[in-house]
């Protein structure tokens, strides 16, 4: 599944399209999530998210290329993920929660 989130201004205003498997969602532009120093630059505001479903090698190769920003680690949701920047833009990489 791919996703793509977009900052907005008003996280109450938010929406979604999907076409199969892939979506657009707005999100908050929350400086936790878009930091002001970062808002000029290429991809600020845009967060890609992928589900996969074998993450450990995917996490590997990232961890070598040197772009992750936040480990591998469960999330609050359930999924394990990574976060990672790559020209400039920022990927949330999950494999879905087993049950």
């Amino acid at each position: 599944m791919l996703s793509v989130f977009l900052a907005c201004d008003d996280p109450y205003e938010m929406a979604c399209v999907a076409l199969g498997d892939a979506e657009v969602m707005l999100g908050t532009a929350e400086e936790q999530y878009l930091p002001t120093a970062s808002r000029d630059h290429r991809g600020a505001g845009v967060t890609v998210y992928i589900r996969v479903d074998a993450i450990d090698g995917i996490w590997v190769r990232h961890e070598a290329a040197g772009v992750i920003t936040t480990p591998l680690s469960e999330r609050p949701w359930g999924e394990r993920a990574f976060d990672a920047v790559i020209a400039g833009y920022r990927f949330l990489i999950a494999e879905e929660a087993r049950t």
